[in-house]
């Protein structure tokens, strides 16, 4: 679960696990061709009531969040990771499950926009993943967290305001809980600033930990496996803190051949799925920024709509929840409801 958590941020960082719930830049208040419909039905409302609850409590949109960055800037990050225990689960003090810690940051201003982490307790057991997205000031503006049971949390100047709790991972478009929070306690990236070192501190005492180990036992194939999850923590440590390159703040591309597509978000609730690039095709679907894994195929055509303006349209693979059973559906969105995200750079 960890590799296809992984690379799904690499693809599309936000982001985001088995699969990412996705989140939006803004939320439209109008009514265009292709936004949000008049009918409701019952996951529809449910999509409604969080949005009611955004404005009663005056949850600044994601709209301030992207116009920060330019399309176009590049974004640098830094990851550490360590091996988790398989054999050896319990069987010294500091044992401990896989981990990978990363940092995205603004390659001019190194400005931290967003922090993502994924593990597990050794053996893979109670894996988590989650991140979170911080803006100009350095507030949480938003955090997925992806386990068993999900949930997403939006914030107003860095202070949890609302929460929503899913059924499952497997079931990820039906809310189950929305709850106001109102702790008052802030996040902001300061609260990262000295995790990095905390984490290679932990890699060093559980090094310390293992050799403990191997010095108290007498099975040959422990110690082999002490030995080399040594080597893999050493390894780690001996890297230095360095950001690298290879990120790119913009919308998604077109699928290349021997690739999977790059995951897309959308900006609104309810924004129409046609059979066809243009504003009179068939609508098929609907899909909404919490709706995940919707990824970009191709991109075609160009279209006008007021007061949207002219954008191409997207066709995109995802998963139809509005279907009498949920099923892999391709369509086509307008590309005004498409919002830049971090990409890999493509030559």
């Amino acid at each position: 679960m960890y590799k296809q958590i992984n690379s799904i941020v690499i693809s599309s960082l936000m982001v985001s696990c088995v699969w990412f719930l996705q989140l939006s830049c803004s939320h439209n208040k109008q009514k265009p061709v292709d936004g949000p419909g008049t009918e409701q039905t019952v996951k529809e409302r449910d999509s409604a009531e969080i949005e009611t609850l955004i404005k009663e409590e005056k949850i600044p949109s994601f709209e301030a969040y992207c116009k920060s960055i330019p399309i176009g800037e590049e974004v640098e990050f830094f990851e550490l990771s360590w091996p988790g225990d398989d054999r050896l689960c319990e069987s010294y003090d500091k044992t401990d499950g896989p981990l990978t810690y990363r940092v995205y940051r603004l390659k001019e201003s190194k400005r931290i926009v967003r922090i993502y982490e994924e593990g597990a307790f050794c053996q893979g057991d109670s894996d988590f993943g989650y991140y979170f997205l911080f803006d100009q000031n350095g507030n949480a503006i938003y955090s997925q967290n992806v386990a068993l049971f999900p949930s997403i949390t939006f914030y107003e100047s860095g202070k949890e305001m609302i929460e929503v709790e899913y059924d499952s991972e497997f079931d990820i478009t039906d809310f189950r809980k929305i709850k106001k929070i109102n702790s008052g306690e802030v996040l902001t990236t300061k609260e990262y600033e000295n995790k990095i070192e905390e984490y290679r501190e932990t890699m060093r005492e559980r090094s310390a930990s293992l050799r403990t180990f191997i010095a108290k036992t007498n099975d040959a194939d422990d110690i082999k496996e002490a030995e080399s999850l040594i080597e893999q923590l050493q390894s780690s440590l001996r890297k230095k803190v360095e950001y690298q390159d290879g990120y790119v703040y913009r919308k998604p591309l077109p699928m290349e051949e021997g690739k999977s597509g790059e995951l897309c978000m959308v900006n609104a609730l309810d924004i129409r799925v046609r059979a066809e690039p243009n504003s009179t095709s068939k609508v098929i679907s609907k899909v909404s920024y919490y709706n995940n894994h919707i990824e970009v195929i191709d991109i075609e055509g160009m279209e006008t709509i007021e007061p949207l303006g002219t954008h191409p349209w997207y066709k995109i693979n995802f998963i139809d929840w509005n279907a009498s059973a949920p099923e892999t559906t391709e369509g086509w969105i307008f590309g005004a409801f498409i919002v830049p995200d971090i990409f890999e750079k493509r030559e």
